[in-house]
């Protein structure tokens, strides 16, 4: 188990106005991102889900994963670690869902909570990704204006505050497979 007590150093590290974006690689190591990606391509994904409320007609799928169940995998431990880098208030994972983009869907800019002090944690869940593929996620200030882009790698986790602005990436037509990104969102714990 990991130790959400340890200090990671970021590969990256960003800010749009004052809020940070955190970017760690190595955190899973090889033959456990090929697992992880396994599991997610084998999950039940649902054609619900929208970015925004105002985008409902332009849906997207997600295989969403019961919380309870969720903080029991070693995925969840690497999602509380990195977050636990962006904030030292005790954190609660409220949501953890898989998106799954091909060439050709929509996605749109979007914040996960209207709460800054809420963490969103991603994993990029492929096993391999090429750069011409793209699929990077961007992320906007609050004039939505595009300031950072942070590309795939398999087992890259980013960790930003929930209120900040950002827009999966759609894979190119170059790209044969599906972009996987899990999204886990914590919020301070309650006292």
């Amino acid at each position: 188990m990991l130790d959400v007590a340890t200090k990671l150093k970021p590969s990256r590290e960003e800010f749009i106005e004052d809020h940070r974006i955190l970017v760690f690689d190595d955190l899973v190591d090889r033959k456990k991102i090929v697992h992880y990606n396994d599991l997610f391509c084998l999950s039940d994904y649902t054609f619900l889900h929208s970015s925004r409320f105002d985008t409902k007609k332009y849906r997207e799928w997600m295989a969403d994963f019961d919380v309870s169940d969720f903080v029991q995998h070693e995925l969840y431990q690497v999602a509380l670690l990195a977050a636990s880098q962006f904030s030292e208030t005790p954190l609660n994972c409220y949501s953890a869902f898989c998106n799954a983009i091909t060439y050709g869907d929509q996605t749109f800019a979007h914040y996960d909570s209207e709460n800054f002090e809420n963490i969103s944690v991603l994993y990029y869940a492929n096993e391999s990704w090429k750069n011409e593929w793209n699929g990077e996620t961007v992320f906007y200030s609050e004039d939505m204006e595009p300031k950072v882009a942070i590309g795939v790698k398999p087992g890259r986790v980013i960790v930003f505050g929930g209120g900040v602005y950002h827009r999966a990436g759609v894979p190119s037509r170059l790209c044969p497979d599906v972009r996987l990104t899990l999204s886990v969102r914590f919020e301070p714990k309650q006292a």
